[in-house]
């Protein structure tokens, strides 16, 4: 999860605690504790995916910690918590990673075929 950017999502299985079988119905609050402040009510959308399966979409404001807990409450269902570190690092930009590790533009090396390779002499 990046920190402090909207738009993410979590899921939490929802296990009902005397035969361990989804419970797939009710609607389940969130519970949200940032850097082991003060837990409150998630503000997020939650979703039923189906087969027990709940979706959270935190808000922005729930992504800015270095550690956030979501934890799912469902009646009829064992509780369960996430652990999360968000990170300012977005290893999706390949770029980035590219000009890191070459030491210069990814396009100045990408020579079709080549890229990676070790020049022969």
């Amino acid at each position: 999860m990046l920190k402090n950017v909207a738009s993410q999502t979590i899921c939490f299985q929802a296990v009902d605690p005397s035969d361990g079988s989804a419970v797939a119905t009710g609607s389940p609050s969130i519970k949200v504790l940032g850097d082991g402040g003060t837990m409150t009510t998630g503000t997020g959308t939650v979703t039923n995916e189906g087969n027990g399966v709940f979706s959270y979409v935190p808000t922005q404001a729930e992504t800015n910690y270095d550690h956030v807990s979501f934890t799912m409450v469902l009646s009829g269902a064992i509780n369960h918590t996430l652990n999360v570190y968000p990170s300012t690092f977005d290893y999706t930009s390949s770029t980035a990673v590219a000009d890191g590790v070459w030491g210069a533009s990814q396009s100045a090396h990408a020579t079709a075929g080549s890229m990676g390779e070790i020049a022969t002499e």
